[in-house]
């Protein structure tokens, strides 16, 4: 049940203050300061609730003069419901009547204090599911580089540690963001994005697993057919749109329409998704991405450079090699390496290669050639 439709029962305060419709203000001034409100009974007929601002609203002498009329709850009320009647009534007290009979007072005070403590609960076990699957994607993303021909671990890998708690927090985010309204916590909102964030990483890093248990195995199907790289690189920038913007990187692209290859049409648009999204990544936000191409009489050079971070010696050095380990980009994007070891195994698959030309702080440049198709009108080219 979600916080706000709690019944007002169990904020309703049995134990107040009465008094009497002619007893004077002067007398009542003190409650008021002390208990926020003051019923007034004639006998054991209910007339109203006095608060502060009843009497400065009229500074009469009686209580029964300072009285006005306002609506009242059942105990079957929602705090939800209540708190929408103070806010049109403009009070912070209202009566709990069951049968014409007063069954005490509900502060709006103790509702607010009650749904803060609820929503940092709330935040709390979000940040405890985020910080878990961020330790767990860590984890297992170095101990896969390091094993990764060990197909059986890898499956149990993905199956157990990965799937489960990316069902619950994905489920939880549902849940989460259909009542996001009603919560009026910024700080919410703020946690779910992050968590949000975190089910996309995992769920990218289980795509490119599965992807390199398949290059790994013998059932992978490899389909090379004449290519124009011009349109499949298109599609592929419209799918990371989004990735980009998010951070202000605008990406360039001078490749020819007509630019023919010989390759594997899935399998090069996983390169092209891992590169642009590693690109964009590593990136200062505000950045720029450029992809051209080179032609030779027998390949096509292709260059995807970004002005982020560049890489260090030691990396370039190693950066296609199994085990290199998870990396961070410039918004703190979680990076399994694993991305570009499936790019290396594609590229060699296809009878190019890959290499990656760079200087910390300069911006890298990855690039890799594929053979050149020289007549693609003889062909049924992929769309």
């Amino acid at each position: 049940m979600s916080s706000v439709n709690v019944s007002v029962s169990q904020f309703t305060k049995r134990n107040f203050v009465t008094a009497g419709p002619f007893t004077g203000i002067h007398e009542l001034k003190p409650q008021l300061l002390t208990e926020s409100a003051v019923v007034i009974m004639d006998g054991e007929l209910f007339l109203g609730v006095l608060t502060p601002a009843d009497v400065v609203r009229k500074p009469h002498r009686l209580a029964i003069d300072c009285l006005k009329a306002v609506a009242s709850l059942n105990p079957r009320h929602s705090i939800e419901t209540a708190l929408q009647i103070m806010a049109a009534e403009k009070t912070d007290v209202l009566p709990v009547l069951k049968a014409q009979n007063l069954e005490g007072l509900v502060f709006k005070n103790d509702i607010l204090k009650y749904l803060n403590n609820n929503n940092r609960a709330l935040q709390t076990q979000l940040q405890s599911h985020k910080k878990r699957i961020e330790k767990i994607v860590a984890k297992r993303t170095r101990a896969l580089s390091s094993v990764v021909v060990n197909k059986n671990k890898f499956i149990g890998i993905i199956a157990h540690e990965l799937r489960s708690p990316f069902a619950v927090i994905h489920s939880l985010l549902g849940l989460l963001l259909k009542d996001l309204h009603k919560y009026d916590q910024r700080t919410i909102e703020s946690s779910l994005n992050n968590i949000y964030q975190s089910t996309t990483v995992t769920y990218e890093l289980m795509v490119n697993l599965l992807e390199w248990l398949d290059s790994k195995s013998d059932k992978i199907q490899f389909n090379p057919v004449g290519l124009d790289i011009h349109q499949l690189l298109t599609e592929e920038i419209k799918s990371t749109v989004n990735f980009a913007e998010k951070k202000g990187i605008t990406i360039h692209s001078d490749i020819l329409a007509n630019t023919y290859v010989y390759a594997d049409s899935n399998m090069l648009k996983t390169v092209f998704r891992n590169l642009l999204n590693n690109a964009i990544k590593f990136s200062f936000p505000g950045g720029q991405v450029f992809i051209h191409s080179f032609g030779r009489k027998n390949e096509i050079e292709i260059t995807i450079k970004d002005d982020g971070v560049g890489l260090t010696p030691e990396i370039k050095a190693h950066i296609f090699e199994e085990g290199l380990g998870s990396t961070h980009g410039t918004n703190d994007e979680i990076g399994s390496g694993i991305g570009l070891l499936i790019c290396k195994e594609f590229i060699e698959l296809g009878g190019g290669q890959i290499w990656a030309e760079s200087n910390p702080h300069q911006g890298a440049e990855f690039k890799f050639t594929l053979p050149r198709f020289i007549n693609p009108e003889q062909v049924n080219v992929a769309e």
